[in-house]
């Protein structure tokens, strides 16, 4: 039942919802070359919009649910995919390459929700369309290009080309997930060092530590943490130890 003041939903905004971790999970359980084509073509651009959306609505200064419905809206200035495209390039989140690379697939979603005939994915025009994408890394640019390539003068097969589509979907994706997770690691890494000075101004152990960093053995410890010592008995001062713990990084991350 929806809240008062709440408008009731209705099937324009059906769509619209963002889908929960297991409903992602099950999309992506849909995405392969086995699924039909109008499968593959509209769940794999969807789950490259919702990624997407993500990013943009972190952009406006209002990010509630409302003002996401107003802003998709029939006449909205995001309603469509195309959009939505353009806002992201002009907020800076996608480059002209991406940008590219995000028109392509979108029309090639088009085709194949809107032709009036069965169409598939080797179809000369698609094989175009998807060809002239340009992708960024050069890792995945060679995988892509290979899956695309003319054989012995025929067109990439049936498989190929629905290979390539649903590869180029998953690589725009984790593109825009890597954007999205930018910033929460930005913000873990300033926890970081807030509590690290934190703790050089509350922690009972700051006076232990002090005094025995007077005492010698720096060696010792020094090779432990495989730090830098400036305190004069060799070892370093625990603002200094914890200072530099703070901006180590470890050994496995990022990795």
């Amino acid at each position: 039942m929806a809240s008062k003041g709440r408008k009731k939903d209705s099937i324009h905004t059906l769509s619209r919802h963002w889908p929960t971790p297991d409903e992602v999970t099950k999309l992506l359980d849909h995405l392969d070359e086995k699924q039909p084509n109008i499968v593959v073509a509209i769940l794999g651009v969807a789950m490259v919009e919702y990624d997407l959306e993500r990013l943009l609505v972190r952009r406006f200064r209002r990010s509630d649910d409302a003002t996401w419905l107003r802003l998709t809206s029939e006449n909205g200035p995001a309603n469509s995919f195309s959009q939505k495209i353009n806002l992201a390039f002009a907020f800076g989140i996608i480059d002209e390459k991406r940008r590219k690379a995000l028109i392509a697939i979108k029309n090639v979603r088009n085709v194949f929700a809107h032709s009036k005939k069965l169409i598939e994915f080797n179809d000369p025009l698609i094989v175009e369309e998807l060809s002239e994408v340009k992708i960024a890394d050069r890792k995945h640019a060679r995988t892509f290009a290979s899956m695309m390539k003319e054989r012995r003068g025929l067109l990439a097969s049936y498989r190929q080309a629905k290979g390539a589509f649903i590869y180029l979907c998953l690589i725009l994706s984790n593109y825009l997930n890597k954007r999205y997770s930018q910033p929460l690691k930005a913000q873990t890494t300033k926890r970081r060092k807030a509590l690290a000075r934190a703790l050089t101004q509350t922690n009972p152990l700051q006076g232990a530590f002090q005094q025995a960093s007077l005492g010698g053995g720096g060696g010792l410890l020094s090779g432990l943490y495989g730090l830098g010592s400036k305190s004069p008995g060799g070892l370093p001062s625990y603002a200094e130890l914890i200072a530099q713990l703070a901006q180590k990084k470890p050994d496995n991350e990022d990795k």
